[in-house]
């Protein structure tokens, strides 16, 4: 805003000084005026545009928090003992959950892929209760490590009353 005022003052007095037979100095200097006030106040709007997105986008980052916080109260109760969750965090509205499956040896009723399928799940759907964060992700992935991980969108939820992921499908790292 400084630019623009320390740019319009020197014209505004050189604008002023001249004058043609046709214009008078106090016509040309209102002109020149009124197109001062009309850029001042586009800056202006400009300004306090810049200061609500600014708001808005601070606004986010604390709902994401909040969100994160709120999933991580969630594995309280969703958790089973061998899913060790190590990280989450929002990215480009992909919410990201780093899973460790340290207790893998006994494998003997259920292959890995089915473990990490029955993790994504009991991980993912009880985030799914978290409605009023519903507008801060667009997908949820699962992240095994070398297991693989599972990303699940919107378009993969079913179910009305109690809603989960269909489909999961576990990708190799």
């Amino acid at each position: 805003m400084k630019r623009i005022n320390l740019f319009l003052i020197p014209l505004i007095i050189i604008m002023s000084g001249c004058s043609t037979p046709d214009s008078t100095p106090s016509t040309f200097t209102v002109t020149v005026t009124e197109a001062a006030a009309e850029t001042i106040d586009a800056v202006g709007a400009l300004e306090t545009a810049t200061e609500k997105a600014n708001q808005q986008t601070a606004s986010v980052k604390d709902s994401a928090e909040q969100f994160v916080d709120q999933v991580w109260d969630v594995f309280a109760d969703s958790v089973c003992e061998y899913e060790l969750i190590s990280d989450v965090r929002i990215k480009d509205k992909n919410l990201i959950i780093k899973v460790d499956l340290p207790e893998l040896t006994d494998t003997e009723n259920m292959s890995v892929q089915e473990i990490t399928i029955n993790s994504t799940s009991s991980i993912a759907d009880p985030i799914l209760d978290l409605t009023e964060y519903y507008d801060l992700w667009d997908s949820i992935t699962v992240d095994f490590g070398s297991l693989g991980y599972s990303t699940n969108t919107k378009a993969n939820i079913t179910g009305d009353n109690f809603p989960y992921f269909k489909n999961i499908e576990i990708q190799s790292q």
